[in-house]
C-alpha cells in the first residue's frame, strides 16, 4: 500500500504525477486538502481518495478503518463546509499559477540564501513542499553553532 500526501504544491522542474496512476500495481491512498493549495491554513478540510481496483484494501478492512477514523476527527466549521463547493468550482487557474510562482520564488530565495551560510548545506532545491532539508557541514567550523548545539543538547 502507498500513502501519498498530495496536499502540497508542485513547482519544480519535474512534472507532478499523481500516485493513483500506480493503483493497478499497488493500492494507493491519496490525501488531499485545501489548506495548502488554496492557502487557507486552519480550514481543516481535506479528502482521502482510494485507488484499489483489485479490492485489496476493502478485503482487509482498511477502507472501513479509514471511514471509521474519519468519523472521530475534528470537522471543519459548518460555514467552511458550505463554502467548499463554491471555492473549488470558481477558483480560476490563474490563482494557482500565481500561488505556484510565489512558492517557487520563495523556494529559490531560501535556497540561494542558504548557499551563503558556511556551516549549512542544502543539496536539493525544494520542488513541491513548504519546507527545505539542510545538513550541517562541520559544526567545529562555527563556534557559535557548536556552542548552541552543545548547550541545547545539554552536553555543556
Amino acid at each position: 500500500m502507498v500513502i501519498s500526501d498530495e496536499v502540497q504544491f508542485v513547482f519544480g522542474s519535474k512534472p507532478f504525477i499523481p500516485m493513483g496512476v500506480f493503483g493497478e500495481t499497488v493500492p494507493v491512498v491519496t490525501l488531499g486538502g485545501i489548506s495548502k493549495r488554496w492557502m487557507v491554513p486552519g480550514y481543516r478540510f481535506g479528502w482521502i481518495a482510494v485507488t484499489d481496483p483489485k479490492g485489496v484494501l476493502r478485503k482487509n478492512n482498511v477502507f472501513e478503518s479509514i471511514v471509521t477514523y474519519r468519523g472521530i476527527t475534528a470537522d471543519p466549521a459548518a460555514p467552511i463546509q458550505g463554502a467548499i463547493p463554491q471555492i473549488i468550482a470558481i477558483t480560476d487557474k490563474s490563482f494557482f499559477a500565481k500561488a505556484i510562482g510565489l512558492m517557487r520564488g520563495a523556494a529559490e530565495l531560501c535556497y540561494r540564501k542558504l548557499q551563503d551560510i558556511d556551516c549549512i548545506t542544502c543539496s536539493h532545491k525544494p520542488e513541491g513542499a513548504m519546507s527545505v532539508m539542510v545538513s550541517t557541514k562541520s559544526i567545529s567550523r562555527s563556534p557559535f553553532l557548536a556552542f548552541n548545539y552543545l548547550h541545547l543538547s545539554k552536553r555543556w
